[in-house]
């Protein structure tokens, strides 16, 4: 499979992890009924939307890199390392707007409605870039 091919399926697996959060966002925000006041849920999965940020800014540096793993001579760029590092760190924020997504449809605080659009936000925003797999 050449590098174009392996980028677009890539790109392919960012939209299907961004549409999760999106879409369950959407059909919450229209259909919500409130459950539960209790707002410690909500504060509980807003910290975890903000430690899903900090960890999937120190990923890249923690998982192994294309350079560790060298390309072969007939194979181009080496994506096998960066797609694993960038479908966990989508992996992770995507965890963190489906937490405030859910505290959301449970409390109907607005506080994680911000917090879940904002993450996926964030998460549409770590889309796959040709120019990081070059500089890894």
């Amino acid at each position: 499979m050449g590098f174009m091919s392996e980028f677009s399926t890539l790109r392919i697996i960012h939209g299907a992890i961004c549409s999760g959060p999106l879409v369950f966002l959407i059909v919450t925000y229209f259909t919500r009924t409130q459950i539960h006041s209790d707002p410690t849920l909500p504060y509980a999965c807003l910290a975890l939307g903000v430690g899903s940020v900090i960890l999937s800014l120190f990923l890249p540096q923690i998982l192994p890199s294309s350079k560790s793993n060298p390309p072969s001579a007939n194979s181009g760029p080496n994506i096998a390392a960066y797609r694993v590092r960038k479908i966990v760190q989508w992996g992770v924020v995507e965890s963190g707007a489906l937490a405030n997504v859910v505290a959301y449809f449970i409390s109907g605080l607005e506080h994680s409605l911000a917090a879940s659009i904002a993450l996926v936000l964030w998460l549409a925003y770590l889309r796959p870039k040709p120019e990081e797999l070059q500089n890894t």
